[in-house]
């Protein structure tokens, strides 16, 4: 331990002494005092304070742009020697810095151009929701989005990066470091990339390095919503057409927020969003919004909200075939409370399935309107006598969540809503 602090307190003198006065407007370098206090903890805290402004740097044009290409070019000259010492801290760093370097250039290679978008200004309608709506506080200075036509056009970190994922149309390295590969991309997608992209970034430079403290499918569930993404795209070069699909679980974070919105209402999506940011904590900020105990309570309801907005999508044919598929899923529920909250799992992913078997299930001949009616009754009084079982087992509130999801999925007359009411009144003591 000793050994690897001396190197790299030497690195850190070398690396201080070479960058002083260096910095760009308004960002005064480290105090190079901090490189003569050897205690593990000072060192860790000035490493972490050039990770953030490695990672979000404030830059609001092009000039402060080059100034922290400038920097970062010294940074990484003097840091060149550090990717051979031992320990973990420096080589990271340095990786940083080799993205830092190439987003912060001001020379676009062939095939390639930047732009500097400001959070303040910008009329993208991502950042406007953001800034107007949700009324989230506007980070100092903007992101710089950097478009390729292509992998070749791409310097060889940004290239690594979308080889790794190569269904991937654009990423926001960091924090506020924009890359788009436009090609196969018509215009619409390419802006509809760019705000997603935006959407993160401004996420990401609100808090920082601990933008990481907030799960994944808040991330990409806010982007996706904020930029009104899709599932499928399809682009045409010359005699060629390009399909690509959203990833599955892009496509649960976006039919997530969407469910939070027509469930909730936009005002109370938007205070989610706000209080998970101040919070930064996302789970909670869920159950103080919308009453939902996780995220994994969300995924159920958005599946089964999303099952029927597909069986009215698809028409009534298609809703006696889901129905059916629905019933066979909910027939081999088990009854204890550990295989209650198995079978739920297992008819997320079965539904999930369901879902996708919709269109194939499209070329067949339509059912007799008698057996779609059959069909989809049959759907509701299994739910019915499932949550019958549940209450005659102790299980009283899970019971009542069944029964109450019957009387929201099915008309007042019909023959499950009817059966849902008059359990409930005997469970409660009430009439509905």
């Amino acid at each position: 331990m000793c050994n690897s602090l001396a190197q790299a307190g030497g690195l850190l003198l070398l690396l201080l002494t070479f960058l002083a006065g260096s910095g760009p407007k308004g960002i005064p370098p480290p105090s190079s005092s901090w490189a003569l206090e050897t205690g593990e903890g000072r060192l860790e805290e000035m490493l972490a304070a050039w990770r953030e402004e490695i990672a979000n740097p404030s830059f609001a044009d092009e000039d402060d742009l080059k100034q922290y290409h400038r920097r970062f070019v010294r940074w990484q000259k003097a840091l060149g020697e550090g990717r051979e010492k031992p320990g973990q801290d420096f080589p990271s760093l340095a990786e940083w810095l080799d993205l830092a370097v190439v987003f912060t250039s001001p020379i676009d290679p062939p095939g390639a151009t930047h732009e500097v978008v400001s959070f303040a200004h910008s009329p993208d309608p991502a950042l406007a929701t953001l800034r107007e709506k949700i009324r989230l506080p506007v980070p100092p200075g903007g992101a710089v989005v950097r478009l390729y036509r292509g992998l070749e056009a791409m310097p060889p970190p940004i290239r690594v990066i979308f080889q790794e994922a190569p269904e991937a149309r654009g990423f926001t390295v960091l924090c506020r470091y924009v890359a788009v590969n436009t090609q196969h991309l018509p215009a619409p997608v390419v802006r509809e990339t760019i705000s997603h992209e935006l959407a993160h970034a401004y996420l990401k430079s609100s808090l920082g390095l601990a933008s990481s403290e907030l799960p994944r499918w808040f991330h990409e569930g806010c982007a996706l919503y904020l930029s009104n993404a899709q599932g499928l795209y399809i682009a045409h070069q010359g005699t060629t057409t390009h399909i690509s699909y959203a990833p599955k679980d892009y496509n649960e974070y976006r039919l997530a927020f969407r469910y939070l919105e027509a469930t909730y209402g936009q005002d109370r999506l938007f205070s989610f969003i706000r209080t998970a940011m101040e919070s930064r904590t996302a789970e909670q900020a869920l159950r103080e919004t919308t009453g939902l105990s996780s995220y994994r309570e969300l995924l159920r309801r958005t599946h089964r909200w999303h099952f029927w907005q597909e069986a009215k999508r698809y028409g009534t044919a298609t809703l006696g075939i889901m129905a059916l598929i629905g019933l066979l899923i909910w027939r081999h529920r088990q009854r204890r409370k550990q295989e209650v909250a198995q079978a739920e799992e297992k008819y997320v992913a079965a539904v999930g399935e369901a879902q996708q078997a919709i269109v194939d299930l499209l070329t067949r001949p339509e059912l007799p309107p008698d057996r779609v009616v059959e069909s989809w009754e049959s759907l509701g009084m299994a739910r019915v006598r499932e949550g019958e079982m549940l209450w005659k087992e102790g299980h009283k509130e899970t019971a009542q969540e069944c029964l109450e999801e019957v009387l929201r999925d099915f008309p007042p007359d019909s023959r499950p809503a009817q059966e849902a009411r008059r359990l409930l009144e005997e469970m409660k003591g009430i009439r509905l």
